[in-house]
């Protein structure tokens, strides 16, 4: 499918092998959208049905519009996205680099990994089972809501922005944290093998410094711009 095509999968209905580059899928109640490949403005929307190994990529769209709606197994790289709104789950993405998910109020996603140059934004949704590697980036805002800690591998980027509070945080072992404008950080310990930034307007609350950390060498990394409607 390219240039403006339309496909609406309704109950019962399914797509499998679907390749959408400028086009866009729908995903009803009880319909089911499998293997389907994303780019370059292709969009698959799910709106109380299931889409399963998605690929998405070079700025194709994948949305969990509602509740009901489930998106399993995608992988998202090279600014491919993926945006899980109120109502929708999300479980096992693989974001991979310049990969891109966000995770609103009332979302939920599962099982996510994201690896080097992935970002994962959660703004007051929930996230459970997380794992980070080393260069991969979660972002944190408002009333994100984490159901476990998540698995933050040596070289993880976990950033506090604007309306989260981090609280009784270990910096160690090559872990990034980050506290943007807005942000805060609450009983934050940081190790001599942890790295720890407050960026302008960001507020660091009661930290305790171990021995062998200093600050004067770490700099705090650059996140891209966030939209999360």
């Amino acid at each position: 499918m390219s240039n403006g095509g339309n496909l609406n999968v309704s109950s019962g209905g399914v797509a499998n092998g679907t390749t959408a580059d400028f086009a866009t899928i729908i995903v009803f109640s009880g319909g089911v959208a499998n293997n389907t490949v994303l780019s370059s403005g292709g969009l698959l929307g799910v709106s109380g049905g299931v889409a399963s190994n998605t690929v998405v990529s070079s700025g194709g769209h994948l949305d969990a519009y509602n509740s009901g709606a489930i998106i399993r197994s995608s992988t998202l790289f090279n600014f491919g996205q993926l945006k899980v709104f109120s109502g929708g789950i999300n479980s096992a993405a693989t974001i991979s680099s310049g990969g891109l998910e966000f995770v609103s109020g009332g979302g939920s996603a599962i099982n996510d990994i994201v690896l080097n140059n992935g970002y994962l934004f959660v703004s007051g949704g929930a996230l459970s089972n997380t794992i980070v590697s080393s260069g991969g980036n979660l972002e944190l805002f408002g009333a994100a809501t984490l159901a476990n800690a998540p698995t933050l591998n040596s070289g993880a980027f976990l950033d506090a922005g604007s309306g989260y509070t981090l609280n009784n945080f270990t910096a160690a072992n090559g872990i990034h944290v980050n506290v943007s404008s807005g942000g805060i950080a609450s009983n934050t310990t940081v190790s001599n093998t942890g790295f720890f930034f407050v960026s302008s307007g960001g507020t660091a609350r009661n930290t305790q410094l171990k021995s062998g950390v200093s600050g004067s060498e770490r700099r705090a990394p650059s996140f891209p711009a966030v939209d999360l409607n």
